[in-house]
C-alpha cells in the first residue's frame, strides 16, 4: 500500500461516514409532516452511502491483495 492508496481509502471512507450521518439524521423526519423533497433527499443520501459502501469494500479488497 501506497501514500496515494491509503488518503484515498480514507477520503472514501470519511465521505461515506458523512453522507451516512445525514442518512440517519433525514430518515425521522419523512414519519413526521414533511417537506416534499425530503423523500427524494432520502432516497438520494441512501444511494450516495451504499455506492461509497461499496467503493470502501473494493477499495479494501484491493489494498489487502
Amino acid at each position: 500500500m501506497n501514500q496515494k492508496s491509503n488518503r484515498r481509502f480514507l477520503t472514501v471512507l470519511v465521505a461515506m461516514a458523512f453522507t451516512a450521518a445525514a442518512l440517519i439524521l433525514s430518515v425521522p423526519p419523512l414519519f413526521e409532516a414533511h417537506e416534499p423533497y425530503q423523500l427524494g433527499l432520502t432516497l438520494t443520501l441512501a444511494a450516495l452511502a451504499s455506492a461509497l459502501g461499496a467503493a470502501v469494500l473494493v477499495m479494501r479488497a484491493r489494498n489487502r491483495a
